[in-house]
């Protein structure tokens, strides 16, 4: 082989470890996130869904196998300082409540005007991380217990957020996630007739 020849096949090598030494989308996106946050990675196959217990149990992002990354990740934000609204991460998947304003929203201290200046999203919804309660390939469980979830509500309450991924046998590469709930509401509401008032008692029998 001449040096021409020897010099052609280097240069293609070289160009052949370069392409499979490139990042795909997904991997770029796990890469970053790990830097961050323990995240869990569910897998099925080729399929991947990655879930964060920093970020409130968020999925933050998922593929098929195909390296590509259906999530959206707001990167500055991670280093950006914090905002007294709303922080937003990004994600593709999450547990959230509503209404966000209007009279009967849940994002308003009580007795502030409702104006965006007072609108605020719950720190366990925006900031505080999550608890890992079961994980395994496949499935995760998370949860977070407040005493104050949200800004209208005094008692305690827990959220509860299962993913589990699934892979359905096709040819066609897909990825696909099952998201089960749970709130669960502590307090105990008695109305007084006296006024219409709400009184709210937590765990007690009204006399």
């Amino acid at each position: 082989m001449n040096k021409k020849g020897l010099a052609a096949v280097l240069v293609s090598t070289t160009l052949v470890f370069a392409c499979n030494m490139q990042q795909t989308a997904f991997d770029k996106d796990l890469s970053f996130l790990k830097k961050y946050d323990s995240v869990v990675v569910l897998s099925s196959g080729s399929s991947k869904v990655v879930v964060s217990p920093r970020y409130q149990a968020k999925v933050f992002t998922s593929t098929a196998g195909d390296g590509s990354s259906f999530g959206w990740i707001n990167y500055d934000v991670f280093t950006a300082d914090p905002d007294p609204h709303m922080n937003a991460f990004g994600g593709e998947n999450r547990i959230w409540l509503g209404p966000e304003g209007g009279p009967f929203s849940l994002f308003f201290p009580e007795g502030f005007v409702m104006d965006f200046s007072n609108w605020k999203i719950p720190a366990a919804f925006d900031t505080e991380p999550w608890e890992t309660v079961s994980a395994s390939d496949t499935a995760v469980e998370l949860k977070k217990a407040e005493k104050k979830v949200v800004q209208e509500y005094n008692g305690e309450g827990a959220f509860d957020t299962i993913y589990e991924i699934s892979n359905a046998n096709t040819q066609i590469k897909i990825v696909a996630i099952q998201r089960n709930n749970e709130i669960k509401n502590e307090n105990i509401i008695y109305l007084n007739d006296e006024n219409n008032d709400t009184n709210f008692k937590n765990n007690e029998k009204n006399n």
